[in-house]
């Protein structure tokens, strides 16, 4: 067998990779079930097989680790090796959300298991019912891009594909990226804008009291490097700009206490609501305001020696300290 059929064998399986989200919806839970196992039978053993929880959390970590091993291989002879560089990626993002949803302190944070559920779902089909359809499909999804064979990215083609045939994909696909398109910006238009008269006002009201605060103008508020001068690195200084909830507090004064830097420039702070978090500022204010939790667990990692770089960036800089 050459390594475009072993590929294609292995990375096209002709059931399981041709069920669309519209499918699923239609089906049963029992059925989604069975064809989440489909997807990835090893995963399934590994649940079935692995002892208590604890010791299938560390089983499927562990499968976890080889599977990124493996598409990071140079063995030409292996399946995963021929994996596309684009799906590489797209499987290795998918490896490191499995790893975050099954560690035992995220767990404890939304107090719930996801992995429990599996593990349920794997030794007794009566838990079905415990679970939702959603629940099913994202991990079908899921198991599908750890193997290297994301849907968004399978489609249906292969290279084999007539030319008139790759056409009509591309007429096909655009169509279902229209709808996509269209059916978010249904959702997004819920959310308020920064187009807003009402916030444009509140954050000019914002602009005007940071510039006060820093004794400062226009020309300096238009200046990239007045802003970087005068990063608020402090929580007094940024809780006289704006009201900080108690949250907030404990989590800078975390930040303090295990020398946790913070940082945040004049401008981004006028992005905030001065009167305090509320439903339109809330991400906002999450992207360098760090909770108290998460300092603690920045530090205990520090003490340990632990690796920060929890994305993987180091393997992709060009240059040292970029």
């Amino acid at each position: 067998m050459n390594k475009k059929n072993l590929f294609s064998m292995y990375y096209f399986p002709e059931k399981s990779s041709q069920h669309t989200m519209k499918d699923l919806i239609n089906k049963g839970k029992e059925e989604v079930t069975n064809i989440l196992w489909q997807e990835n039978p090893e995963i399934k053993e590994l649940l079935s097989n692995s002892g208590d929880i604890e010791e299938t959390r560390k089983a499927f970590l562990n499968y976890l680790k080889k599977q990124e091993s493996k598409l990071c291989s140079n063995d030409s002879e292996t399946p995963e090796s021929q994996v596309p560089s684009s799906r590489k990626r797209v499987a290795r993002d998918s490896i490191r959300i499995a790893r975050n949803f099954i560690q035992a302190e995220n767990e404890q944070l939304s107090n719930f298991s996801a992995l429990k559920k599996l593990i349920q779902l794997a030794r007794d089909t009566n838990h079905t019912e415990e679970v939702t359809k959603g629940f099913l499909t994202e991990f079908i999804y899921l198991f599908r891009s750890i193997k290297g064979c994301p849907t968004i990215l399978d489609s249906g083609i292969t290279d084999d594909k007539e030319q008139n045939s790759l056409e009509e994909y591309i007429r096909q696909r655009t169509k279902e990226l229209n709808l996509y398109s269209n059916t978010i910006d249904t959702y997004t238009q819920r959310y308020r804008t920064g187009y807003e008269e009402e916030i444009i006002s509140k954050r000019e009201s914002l602009r005007q009291k940071i510039l006060e605060y820093f004794n400062a103008g226009e020309a300096e508020w238009n200046d990239y490097q007045w802003h970087i001068e005068h990063i608020i690195e402090d929580r007094k200084t940024l809780s006289q700009l704006v009201k900080l909830e108690k949250d907030e507090e404990e989590g800078l004064k975390a930040a303090e206490e295990y020398d946790i830097p913070v940082q945040v420039t004049p401008y981004y702070v006028s992005l905030f609501n001065s009167e305090g978090r509320c439903e339109w500022d809330r991400a906002i204010r999450a992207q360098v305001i760090p909770s108290s939790y998460y300092c603690q667990k920045v530090y205990e990692n520090q003490q340990k020696g632990g690796d920060m770089d929890f994305m993987g960036e180091k393997w992709t800089s060009p240059v040292e300290t970029i």
